[in-house]
């Protein structure tokens, strides 16, 4: 349906596609850019990266050959050392910050590890950040 309403109603020479979360999205998009690009629509993918070293095509469970200018940005599983601050709003304890079922909340004031993906508008699927990866 999306490659019909891009190449047919629109008749557009070039598509622009993202997904966010990974798994199925990933099918999606990479079926919807194999479609496009053999209806001759050239076609580039945004996406932040997760698990792995970073590189884009590393990250994803589903890669088409036919997706040949893909953008990363940013790698969501990065971490990022905060430094403890005088005062925390929101109360006196942040997270937890961690995927293990043993993670607990840590004091909001304190020296907290965080990944970027758990800190609200640090990375976006659609670019709107500053954080990137080139891989040529």
């Amino acid at each position: 349906m999306a490659t019909n309403l891009v190449a047919t109603t629109l008749r557009a020479d070039g598509a622009l596609l993202s997904k966010v979360g990974g798994g199925m999205p990933e099918s999606d998009v990479m079926a919807t850019c194999e479609a496009l690009e053999e209806l001759g629509v050239r076609t580039t993918i945004v996406v932040w990266t997760h698990g792995t070293d970073g590189r884009v095509e590393g990250s994803l469970t589903v890669v088409s050959p036919r997706a040949d200018a893909m953008i990363s940005v940013g790698l969501n599983d990065e971490c990022l050392d905060l430094p403890p601050v005088e005062r925390a709003i929101g109360g006196p304890l942040a997270g937890p910050f961690s995927d293990e079922a043993t993670a607990s909340a840590l004091p909001a004031a304190g020296a907290l590890r965080v990944r970027y993906r758990d800190l609200a508008g640090v990375l976006n699927q659609l670019g709107a950040g500053r954080l990137s990866i080139e891989e040529y």
